[in-house]
Protein backbone atom coordinates (compact mmCIF):
# COMPACT_ATOMS: atom_id res chain seq x y z
CA UNK A 1 0.00 0.00 0.00
CA UNK A 2 1.11 3.60 -0.54
CA UNK A 3 2.85 5.24 2.45
CA UNK A 4 0.03 7.72 3.09
CA UNK A 5 -2.50 4.89 3.62
CA UNK A 6 -0.16 2.23 5.00
CA UNK A 7 -1.20 2.80 8.63
CA UNK A 8 -4.89 3.35 7.79
CA UNK A 9 -7.45 0.87 8.95
CA UNK A 10 -8.74 -1.31 6.17
CA UNK A 11 -12.15 -2.84 5.74
CA UNK A 12 -11.75 -6.29 4.21
CA UNK A 13 -14.06 -6.68 1.24
CA UNK A 14 -15.23 -10.01 -0.15
CA UNK A 15 -16.72 -10.77 -3.55
CA UNK A 16 -18.89 -13.85 -4.00
CA UNK A 17 -20.00 -14.90 -7.46
CA UNK A 18 -23.28 -16.57 -8.36
CA UNK A 19 -23.47 -18.00 -11.87
CA UNK A 20 -26.94 -18.43 -13.35
CA UNK A 21 -26.81 -20.07 -16.80
CA UNK A 22 -29.76 -19.65 -19.13
CA UNK A 23 -31.22 -16.53 -17.54
CA UNK A 24 -32.15 -15.12 -20.93
CA UNK A 25 -33.83 -11.94 -19.69
CA UNK A 26 -30.68 -10.90 -17.85
CA UNK A 27 -27.68 -10.72 -20.15
CA UNK A 28 -25.22 -10.98 -17.27
CA UNK A 29 -25.11 -14.52 -15.95
CA UNK A 30 -22.60 -13.84 -13.17
CA UNK A 31 -23.90 -11.82 -10.26
CA UNK A 32 -21.23 -10.68 -7.84
CA UNK A 33 -22.15 -9.79 -4.29
CA UNK A 34 -19.78 -7.53 -2.40
CA UNK A 35 -19.74 -7.73 1.36
CA UNK A 36 -17.50 -6.74 4.25
CA UNK A 37 -16.12 -8.20 7.46
CA UNK A 38 -18.86 -6.34 9.28
CA UNK A 39 -20.91 -9.41 8.39
CA UNK A 40 -19.49 -12.73 9.59
CA UNK A 41 -18.45 -15.37 7.10
CA UNK A 42 -20.36 -18.60 7.13
CA UNK A 43 -23.57 -20.14 5.93
CA UNK A 44 -25.64 -17.00 6.52
CA UNK A 45 -23.86 -15.02 3.82
CA UNK A 46 -24.14 -17.88 1.31
CA UNK A 47 -27.82 -18.44 2.10
CA UNK A 48 -28.54 -14.72 1.77
CA UNK A 49 -26.89 -14.55 -1.66
CA UNK A 50 -28.59 -17.71 -2.94
CA UNK A 51 -32.03 -16.56 -1.76
CA UNK A 52 -31.52 -13.05 -3.18
CA UNK A 53 -30.58 -14.55 -6.54
CA UNK A 54 -33.59 -16.91 -6.47
CA UNK A 55 -35.95 -14.04 -5.61
CA UNK A 56 -34.59 -11.94 -8.48
CA UNK A 57 -34.89 -14.91 -10.85
CA UNK A 58 -38.49 -15.63 -9.77
CA UNK A 59 -39.38 -11.95 -10.14
CA UNK A 60 -38.09 -11.99 -13.72
CA UNK A 61 -40.02 -15.21 -14.50
CA UNK A 62 -43.51 -14.35 -13.21
CA UNK A 63 -42.86 -15.94 -9.83
CA UNK A 64 -41.77 -19.30 -11.22
CA UNK A 65 -38.60 -21.27 -10.61
CA UNK A 66 -37.25 -24.37 -12.37
CA UNK A 67 -38.12 -27.73 -10.84
CA UNK A 68 -34.51 -28.48 -9.83
CA UNK A 69 -31.99 -26.18 -8.21
CA UNK A 70 -28.38 -27.08 -8.95
CA UNK A 71 -25.88 -25.62 -6.50
CA UNK A 72 -22.21 -26.08 -7.38
CA UNK A 73 -20.07 -24.82 -4.52
CA UNK A 74 -16.45 -24.87 -3.52
CA UNK A 75 -15.32 -27.08 -0.66
CA UNK A 76 -15.35 -24.51 2.12
CA UNK A 77 -16.87 -26.08 5.22
CA UNK A 78 -17.24 -22.71 6.94
CA UNK A 79 -19.43 -21.22 4.22
CA UNK A 80 -20.86 -23.99 2.04
CA UNK A 81 -20.51 -27.44 3.57
CA UNK A 82 -22.50 -26.94 6.75
CA UNK A 83 -25.86 -27.78 8.29
CA UNK A 84 -27.33 -24.35 7.59
CA UNK A 85 -26.86 -24.50 3.82
CA UNK A 86 -28.23 -28.05 3.82
CA UNK A 87 -31.20 -26.90 5.92
CA UNK A 88 -31.89 -24.12 3.38
CA UNK A 89 -31.90 -26.72 0.59
CA UNK A 90 -34.28 -28.91 2.60
CA UNK A 91 -36.64 -26.00 3.28
CA UNK A 92 -36.69 -25.00 -0.41
CA UNK A 93 -37.95 -28.50 -1.25
CA UNK A 94 -40.21 -28.77 1.81
CA UNK A 95 -42.01 -25.51 0.97
CA UNK A 96 -42.44 -26.47 -2.69
CA UNK A 97 -40.03 -23.98 -4.24
CA UNK A 98 -38.20 -26.86 -5.97
CA UNK A 99 -38.86 -30.56 -6.43
CA UNK A 100 -35.18 -31.30 -5.86
CA UNK A 101 -32.05 -29.44 -4.86
CA UNK A 102 -28.73 -30.90 -5.99
CA UNK A 103 -25.62 -29.71 -4.19
CA UNK A 104 -22.31 -30.55 -5.84
CA UNK A 105 -18.85 -30.02 -4.43
CA UNK A 106 -16.10 -30.32 -7.02
CA UNK A 107 -12.78 -31.92 -6.05
CA UNK A 108 -10.37 -29.65 -4.21
CA UNK A 109 -8.06 -27.86 -6.63
CA UNK A 110 -10.08 -28.97 -9.66
CA UNK A 111 -13.02 -26.61 -9.77
CA UNK A 112 -12.16 -24.80 -13.03
CA UNK A 113 -15.72 -23.67 -13.56
CA UNK A 114 -16.97 -20.44 -15.10
CA UNK A 115 -16.89 -18.57 -11.78
CA UNK A 116 -13.21 -19.51 -11.34
CA UNK A 117 -12.50 -18.05 -14.77
CA UNK A 118 -14.33 -14.84 -13.92
CA UNK A 119 -12.53 -14.44 -10.61
CA UNK A 120 -9.19 -15.16 -12.26
CA UNK A 121 -9.82 -12.21 -14.56
CA UNK A 122 -10.84 -10.07 -11.57
CA UNK A 123 -7.60 -10.96 -9.77
CA UNK A 124 -5.50 -10.09 -12.82
CA UNK A 125 -7.25 -6.72 -13.22
CA UNK A 126 -7.01 -5.86 -9.51
CA UNK A 127 -3.33 -6.83 -9.38
CA UNK A 128 -2.50 -4.10 -11.87
CA UNK A 129 -4.42 -1.19 -10.34
CA UNK A 130 -4.83 0.62 -7.05
CA UNK A 131 -8.25 0.66 -5.45
CA UNK A 132 -9.48 2.44 -2.35
CA UNK A 133 -13.26 2.12 -2.43
CA UNK A 134 -15.83 -0.56 -3.21
CA UNK A 135 -16.78 1.42 -6.33
CA UNK A 136 -13.13 1.19 -7.45
CA UNK A 137 -13.25 -2.59 -6.98
CA UNK A 138 -16.45 -2.88 -9.02
CA UNK A 139 -15.08 -0.68 -11.81
CA UNK A 140 -11.77 -2.55 -12.04
CA UNK A 141 -13.51 -5.93 -12.05
CA UNK A 142 -15.98 -4.82 -14.72
CA UNK A 143 -13.07 -3.64 -16.88
CA UNK A 144 -11.22 -6.91 -16.26
CA UNK A 145 -14.01 -9.26 -17.27
CA UNK A 146 -16.78 -8.93 -19.79
CA UNK A 147 -18.92 -11.63 -21.32
CA UNK A 148 -20.15 -11.68 -24.88
CA UNK A 149 -23.67 -12.84 -24.33
CA UNK A 150 -25.75 -10.35 -26.28
CA UNK A 151 -25.92 -9.91 -29.97
CA UNK A 152 -27.51 -7.10 -31.95
CA UNK A 153 -28.27 -7.99 -35.53
CA UNK A 154 -28.68 -5.57 -38.41
CA UNK A 155 -31.39 -7.05 -40.63
CA UNK A 156 -30.31 -5.10 -43.71
CA UNK A 157 -26.65 -6.08 -43.67
CA UNK A 158 -27.33 -9.39 -41.89
CA UNK A 159 -24.37 -8.75 -39.61
CA UNK A 160 -24.38 -9.44 -35.92
CA UNK A 161 -22.38 -7.48 -33.39
CA UNK A 162 -21.50 -9.09 -30.09
CA UNK A 163 -21.45 -6.66 -27.19
CA UNK A 164 -19.26 -7.12 -24.15
CA UNK A 165 -21.23 -7.09 -20.92
CA UNK A 166 -19.50 -6.62 -17.58
CA UNK A 167 -20.31 -8.69 -14.52
CA UNK A 168 -23.14 -7.36 -12.39
CA UNK A 169 -22.33 -6.23 -8.85
CA UNK A 170 -24.62 -5.81 -5.86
Amino acid sequence: PPKDVDSSERLNTHITGVYVPGWIERPVTCICYTWHDLFPTGGNSVITMVLKTLCDYAKAHDGTLPSTLHLHMDNCWRENMNKYVLAMAHLLVHHGCFKTVEICFLPVGHTHNIVDQIFSRFAQAMGKKDFFTVDDIHRICREGYTTTTTCTCDKRSRKCTWAGIPAHFE
